[in-house]
């Protein structure tokens, strides 16, 4: 609700089509929270309900390919902005940023921006927050990518 309240306030304000999703998982077996999460997405429209996939660290994998999965199927983005929910973001400045690339460099297509991280190896301690096996990825370093608390990626 609080993005609702402050900077997606924003998009009303910007000539640009502006579709949000918030991507929710299943929160609880306690009905009653799962039924108000119902009730507020039924009321904005906003919330993707992914009932079979819990709301946990570990199912932001599936939130985020469903989010990609949704992007590229035809929906007619240009971009998905992914952002966490602590994330404050300057949508009008964005908006004339991507604008402006499209504007001008052919190769917007390609874009992916966020805070890149680079040669960063997996976290191989069980038990950590951020362990991942060598059953699912067995290289020793990541390729590049942007960090998960905000990126943005080319549809078009």
């Amino acid at each position: 609700q609080t993005m609702r309240e402050t900077w997606l306030q924003e998009r009303h304000q910007i000539a640009a089509k502006i579709k949000v999703i918030f991507l929710v998982g299943k929160w609880t077996e306690d009905e009653e929270v799962n039924k108000k999460v119902r009730s507020e997405s039924a009321e904005h429209g906003d919330i993707y309900l992914m009932e079979n996939h819990p709301e946990s660290y570990r199912g932001i994998m599936a939130k985020t390919k469903q989010a990609f999965l949704w992007a590229f199927a035809g929906e007619g983005a240009d971009f998905l902005f992914k952002c966490d929910d602590d994330v404050y973001t300057k949508l009008g400045s964005l908006v004339k940023l991507l604008s402006w690339l499209k504007e001008t460099d052919p190769a917007w297509r390609q874009l992916y921006m966020g805070s890149m991280l680079e040669k960063k190896p997996p976290i191989r301690e069980p038990g950590h927050r951020w362990y991942i096996s060598t059953k699912e990825w067995p290289r020793s370093l990541y390729p590049t990518y942007a960090c998960g608390s905000g990126y943005l990626v080319a549809c078009g």
